[in-house]
C-alpha cells in the first residue's frame, strides 16, 4: 500500500517538473536574447552563456532534489509509523544527501564555467581579469 502511494507521489512530482520545465525553458530562451542584447558587446556572449548554463544547472538540481525528496518521503513515513526518531533520522539523512549533492553539482559547474571562460580569454590574447566574469 505504501509503495503504491510513493509511486503515485513520485509520478506526480515528475509530471509537475515536466510542466514546470516547459515554462522554464521558454523563459530561458527568451531571456538569453534579452541578456545578449542588453549587455555590453564584449561580455554579451559570456553573460548569456553563463545564464543558460546556470539555468540548466538549476533545473537539473531541482529535478534531482525532487527525486530524492519524493523517494525519501515515503521511506520517512514508513519509518515514522514505528518510531518518530527513526523517521526523523531518515528525513535528516535524505536532506543532507540532497543538500550536499546539489551544492556540489553547482560548485563543479561554476568552476568549469570559470575555467572555460579563462581558457577562452587567454587564447584570445586577453589576460583573464575578474572584471570579465561580472
Amino acid at each position: 500500500m505504501m509503495n503504491e502511494v510513493g509511486v503515485k507521489i513520485s509520478d506526480g512530482a515528475k509530471e509537475f517538473l515536466k510542466q514546470e520545465y516547459i515554462v522554464c525553458f521558454a523563459f530561458v530562451f527568451v531571456m538569453f536574447f534579452v541578456i545578449y542584447g542588453a549587455v555590453e558587446k564584449f561580455k554579451a556572449a559570456y553573460t548569456a552563456f553563463a545564464f543558460v548554463i546556470g539555468a540548466i544547472t538549476s533545473m537539473g538540481c531541482g529535478a534531482i532534489g525532487m527525486l530524492i525528496a519524493t523517494y525519501s518521503n515515503y521511506r520517512t513515513a514508513f519509518k515514522a509509523r514505528s518510531s518518530l526518531a527513526e523517521g526523523f533520522k531518515v528525513a535528516y539523512q535524505a536532506g543532507s544527501v540532497m543538500g550536499f549533492a546539489l551544492v556540489s553539482i553547482s560548485l563543479i559547474v561554476l568552476t568549469l564555467l570559470i575555467i572555460i571562460f579563462k581558457t577562452i580569454q587567454t587564447r584570445n590574447g586577453h589576460p583573464m581579469d575578474i572584471q570579465y566574469l561580472f
